[in-house]
């Protein structure tokens, strides 16, 4: 499924306003290319979002328009077979004031289908194929999916609007501020990355660069470098559009590895 964004730590000005339109229909679009060495792995998805106001925040109508996953392994088969039963289909998220998603229509049903597309597609790339074994096997994969807590699942659908609120609060534009994020290590370590965060006006919107790298204590030297650059509407809170690109560099000389993942999003209203 999609990456989590970088959130930002720099010195407020102003409180982040969640207030998404709610007179169209917005189209998001998601590409995301990881290479590793010679390997590239290439994950696309499009989606409608249109909001409503309900008492106590949002009601988000998310309809899943298209999923793709090009891959040399099977990264890109799981992708696609997460997402085969939602296309076309419209998912009903409840999101607070704040524009945090807090319950999902269905959520129940949504999740088995969910955990026995990618379960079914997880026995394909592996090549089991006799009947018995096969739904032994994915009756387990699909078992331990089963059993993330109902606030993970709830999560895992609800990014698919939380990925485009934008995160606050925000720096003073025309200013460049210390910043220190959470990032990843190769194996998942938990890693401190510093840099800057620049904020600049553009007419009624903000743009705003988060740079940041940081160290990995290993046997290896390991470093992680991250860049995300957005353009942010601060009267709905929601992102225009973001590029995002990291670097995981591993090892010195020949035995120099680098992985890489560059991400685009865009939102905008649907035509």
């Amino acid at each position: 499924m999609l990456a989590a964004l970088v959130l930002l730590q720099a010195v407020p000005a102003a409180a982040p306003v969640f207030a998404p339109p709610t007179d169209a229909a917005l189209h998001v679009t998601i590409r995301r290319v990881e290479t590793d060495g010679e390997d590239r792995r290439i994950y696309t998805a499009e989606r409608r979002i249109r909001f409503a106001r309900e008492e106590s925040g949002y009601r988000a109508d998310v309809t899943v328009l298209a999923a793709t996953g090009e891959s040399t392994g099977m990264e890109g088969a799981l992708y696609e077979a997460g997402y085969r039963f939602l296309i076309g289909r419209t998912i009903v998220i409840h999101l607070n004031a704040g524009g945090e998603a807090v319950a999902v229509d269905d959520l129940d049903s949504l999740w088995d289908a969910f955990c026995r597309g990618i379960a079914e597609r997880y026995a394909t790339t592996r090549g089991v194929v006799e009947s018995e074994a096969r739904d032994r096997f994915i009756a387990q994969v699909a078992a331990t999916l089963m059993g993330w807590p109902e606030e993970r699942r709830i999560h895992t659908f609800g990014s698919m609007v939380t990925a485009i609120a934008a995160p606050g609060p925000f720096a003073v534009p025309g200013t460049t501020e210390p910043v220190t994020i959470p990032g990843r290590g190769p194996s998942g370590e938990s890693v401190t990355l510093s840099g800057t965060v620049e904020t600049r006006e553009q007419g009624p919107l903000l743009y705003v660069v988060t740079s940041a790298s940081g160290s990995v204590p290993a046997t290896q030297a390991t470093r992680v470098s991250q860049r995300e650059a957005r353009v942010i509407d601060p009267a709905t809170g929601l992102i225009r559009r973001s590029e995002a690109w990291s670097q995981t560099e591993t090892g010195a000389g020949a035995e120099r590895h680098i992985v890489t993942a560059e991400t685009a999003l865009t939102v905008a209203p649907e035509s």
